[in-house]
């Protein structure tokens, strides 16, 4: 009987408690797959731009740290704008993450990932080197720079040396620095067309 009774604490005790531990048993790895399958995923749908934008958006809103990548784009300035000027650009940038994914991974000939290894760069951040393989054996790497802290995905590097974050910075600088956050949430908005 008192067996019985520790076995049903114990089941009860058991079941919040991975709950509660669910979320730290995801890794960047974990976030990497995710991202791969929702662009297999974009990659075979019949659906037009718009629906298949709207899918993808919300898979990788738990995915990227697109608020953190903003603020690195947007550079030191960052300080001297408002909150609620931070987070239009934080949800503007995700958009136009998943419109870019949306149009570019789709009615690719047998698309297909792998990830090949993970390496701790250091005690706050991983990097995660996968390969986009192609069909003509000229595989594409793809390497995704990604918090220890959260688990999710800060920068993107195409053959190991063309960061996502740099580009942007770069395609963005004199927006930034002429017509500030409307400015860029402007562009950005007519980039995407889905608003």
């Amino acid at each position: 009987m008192k067996i019985k009774i520790f076995l049903l604490l114990f089941l009860f005790n058991f079941k919040p408690l991975t709950s509660i531990y669910a979320d730290a048993l995801k890794t960047c790895n974990g976030n990497v797959s995710i991202l791969h399958d929702v662009l297999v995923s974009n990659n075979k749908s019949d659906q037009n731009l718009e629906s298949r934008f709207g899918q993808v958006q919300k898979e990788l809103n738990n995915v990227f740290d697109y608020y953190k990548m903003i603020k690195i784009i947007y550079g030191s300035n960052w300080k001297n704008i408002s909150e609620d000027q931070r987070n239009q650009l934080g949800k503007i940038f995700l958009k136009y993450i998943s419109f870019n994914y949306s149009k570019r991974f789709h009615d690719i000939n047998n698309l297909k990932f792998e990830i090949l290894s993970t390496e701790e760069l250091n005690e706050n951040v991983i990097i995660i080197r996968t390969n986009l393989i192609r069909l003509d054996n000229q595989n594409l790497a793809i390497s995704y720079i990604c918090s220890k802290q959260n688990n999710l995905i800060f920068d993107v590097l195409i053959q190991d040396s063309i960061s996502e974050i740099s580009t942007k910075k770069s395609e963005f600088r004199k927006t930034i620095q002429n017509e500030g956050p409307t400015g860029l949430i402007q562009a950005i908005n007519k980039i995407i067309k889905v608003n």
